[in-house]
């Protein structure tokens, strides 16, 4: 998290050159620096400020703790020290060949190397969500949607390293060189790219989550930046509105120019000839600020996009009226919604796949274990079953919702990657059930047969029968 908040950060800054600035520049000459330059140096002071408060927290929580750094220096010497000694101590045990002979790798390894490689998927992983929320957390008006995500991902990440590293049949290949081991080595290749995607997936659920949560949060805020400032009152009053710090520092945060969109408003305050044709024009504008919120700037947003955007801005008051009667009357109809939808349009494609995707993991590894176990064993085939459910659960969602609204309705409500929590932690419920439920039969089979193979022989069950000899003679006689 450290390496991701700080990539970039300049350490020249406030040395030799203000934050976005070409020189040094004290704060009482900022404000009078045209608008594009205070906006930049806005932007990489906020981008500075979160870099210095992460390094800040990481030098606070290792104050006063040498000891905790002493051990861990100790552990990662430990760390490398072990892995370098364990495969010497290996080959000085090995009794040395006379004949150096090229051979196949031993079939025991092969789950070794692809627990290496789901390893190094879910660090990859887990790097790529560090390095998002890192761009995430410079947004502003993010709130608790994106805590809520980043402890789902947490648990999902846990989840699937447990039911994968811990499962009954972790560690092992199966036996012989039949079906079984060929089933057990293709079900790694949907395992480990449904790991990838779902990763990806989860990835853009955080942004998704970022430009929802902002959406409506900057909307809140600027209503309420209006309402204490008491507009329209005195909205002619340059000198008052113009310069508001408030409001000015709201929109810069925003990667606007507060200038612009206020001689914006005075046009339309100008082309207002009754209050009615004022409210219907403030509601155009707050309309197209919204949208211009919503891309942030133009820095990531697809070039159709943002042709549809610059058209909304630019077309008169009348077909933007016209368009907000058709917000409330039919979303799919109005070019707003329209907009909203394509700037989502990746997110919304992802939300849709994203627990097909998570189904497949859980899918991949019944498979795996079904691959391992005994064709008696109907405990894998049960588990398979809870796999497929979900997996229909989750094409079902895909298929019965014709159109986006309901897709929406879900992501709106920052419920896509709790759900997927939720689903693997029942998962994980029914996993350790099972795993408990084995050892305890295991184990009972084990102490039946350690008290069979205590007992002693039962003399009086065996017969000593035999049929007499013909050829002796049993009167006791002597010849």
């Amino acid at each position: 998290m450290l390496a991701a908040t700080t990539n970039g950060y300049d350490v020249t800054a406030y040395i030799s050159h203000s934050p976005g600035l070409d020189g040094l520049v004290s704060e009482s000459d900022l404000s009078q620096l045209p608008d594009n330059l205070q906006l930049e140096n806005f932007s990489a002071e906020r981008t500075d400020l979160l870099s210095a408060r992460t390094m800040a927290l990481a030098f606070a929580i290792t104050r006063r703790a040498s000891l905790k750094v002493g051990l861990w220096v100790g552990g990662f010497l430990l760390e490398i020290i072990s892995h370098l000694w364990y495969p010497a101590m290996q080959k000085l045990k090995r009794p040395q060949p006379t004949k150096r002979t090229i051979g196949l790798p031993n079939p025991e390894s092969l789950s070794g190397y692809f627990d290496t490689i789901t390893t190094v998927i879910l660090g990859e992983g887990i790097n790529g969500f560090a390095g998002t929320l890192a761009s995430i957390l410079s947004i502003p008006g993010v709130g608790r949607a994106i805590a809520v995500n980043v402890v789902s991902t947490a648990f999902i990440i846990w989840f699937i390293a447990y039911i994968y590293f811990e499962g009954p049949h972790s560690g092992t290949t199966p036996k012989g060189e039949g079906i079984r081991r060929m089933i057990w080595m293709v079900m790694y290749l949907p395992l480990l790219a449904s790991i990838f995607l779902l990763f990806v997936g989860m990835k853009n659920q955080f942004l998704l989550t970022a430009f929802i949560s902002t959406i409506k949060a900057s909307t809140a805020e600027l209503r309420g930046l209006l309402n204490r400032a008491h507009f329209p009152n005195n909205i002619t009053n340059s000198a008052l509105w113009e310069t508001n710090p408030t409001i000015k520092e709201f929109m810069f945060a925003r990667k606007i120019i507060w200038s612009d969109e206020y001689q914006k408003l005075i046009e339309a305050r100008g082309n207002s000839t009754n209050s009615q044709e004022w409210t219907e024009n403030v509601h155009a504008w707050t309309s197209r600020l919204s949208l211009t919120i919503a891309s942030m700037g133009k820095d990531g947003v697809p070039e159709n996009v943002q042709t549809l955007v610059d058209t909304y801005y630019n077309v008169n008051s009348t077909f933007l009226n016209q368009d907000l009667r058709l917000q409330n009357q039919d979303p799919r109809l109005s070019m707003y919604s329209k907009i909203l939808i394509e700037l989502m349009d990746g997110s919304l494609q992802s939300a849709r796949y994203i627990l097909i995707f998570a189904a497949a993991i859980l899918i991949s590894l019944g498979l795996q274990s079904l691959a391992h176990s005994e064709i008696k064993a109907n405990d894998p085939i049960k588990g398979l079953l809870l796999h497929v459910a979900l997996l229909w659960g989750s094409c079902f969602l895909y298929f019965y919702s014709s159109t986006s609204e309901r897709v929406f309705q879900w992501l709106e409500a920052f419920w896509v990657l709790p759900t997927i929590a939720i689903a693997y932690g029942i998962q994980f419920l029914i996993e350790v059930t099972l795993t408990r439920f084995m050892d305890t039969t295991k184990e009972n089979k084990r102490k039946n047969s350690d008290t069979e193979a205590a007992r002693p022989p039962n003399l009086t069950s065996q017969s000593y029968y035999s049929e007499p000899d013909k050829d002796a003679d049993y009167s006791g006689r002597q010849g």
